[in-house]
């Protein structure tokens, strides 16, 4: 049992370790990123589309990281300085729709159409953020 509590360990603090090589990174060039003025024109552009689910057009950054990493998304949030609502909905979206590009090379092995399941995925994971900021 000691044995196997050792293992554990070991691995857990691996695995930390591992994700802490994503997560780091990623919040330091968000932070830097976020005081740049792209970020900011970009932003601003995106505000009408992402108010929709109650988030502000930062938080599309995180979203789109999402959908290819979902630890990188992780590790955007905290510069952003979200709500815990604003939090909550980045959460739901990711939840349902998450490294769309990996799991869509699965789909498609499987032969099922991969397009329409992940524009489908996208949709709910919207119209979900949408009912969170609703109810929140």
């Amino acid at each position: 049992m000691k044995e196997g509590i050792k293992v554990g360990i070991k691995e857990g603090f691996k695995f930390c370790l591992d994700l802490a090589k994503i997560i780091v990174p990623v919040t330091f060039a968000f932070a830097i990123l976020k005081e740049t003025v792209i970020f900011k024109q970009i932003t601003y552009f995106l505000s009408p589309y992402m108010g929709f689910v109650g988030l502000p057009g930062s938080a599309a950054f995180t979203v789109l990281l999402g959908f290819f990493s979902l630890y990188a998304a992780v590790g955007s949030i905290l510069p952003l300085g979200l709500t815990v609502k604003e939090t909550t909905i980045v959460a739901m979206i990711l939840l349902t729709a998450h490294t769309l590009i990996i799991e869509g090379g699965v789909l498609k092995q499987l032969k099922l159409n991969y397009i329409k399941l992940t524009a489908f995925r996208i949709l709910m994971a919207f119209f979900i953020g949408a009912i969170i900021n609703f109810l929140m």
